[in-house]
């Protein structure tokens, strides 16, 4: 079954978020789901390309606000950013 893990990256410059997503995609099994929250595009994207690269499915998101209450303990702020993670076979 399929492990889901959330990394709160927020507040973080480059290239700690990329770091953090680097070591969970590196201990997860093919079809885990990974979310990064970041608040910055740069990290967004520099996550966003390294999954990529590592043959990992990725999808960016801004929080709705269902999604801030229902599954984060703290308020998503309007500009954080999800980077989902879904990881493929070969990394």
């Amino acid at each position: 079954m399929p492990r889901n893990t959330q990394i709160d990256a927020r507040g973080l410059s480059c290239p700690q978020p990329v770091m953090l997503a680097q070591k969970a995609i590196l201990a997860a099994s093919a079809g885990d789901v990974i979310e990064v929250l970041v608040d910055n595009v740069v990290a967004r994207e520099n996550v966003t390309r390294f999954a990529a690269s590592r043959g990992c499915q990725v999808k960016t998101a801004v929080p709705d606000a269902r999604t801030r209450q229902s599954d984060y303990e703290d308020d998503l702020d309007e500009e954080c950013f999800i980077v989902r993670i879904t990881v493929g076979g070969a990394r």
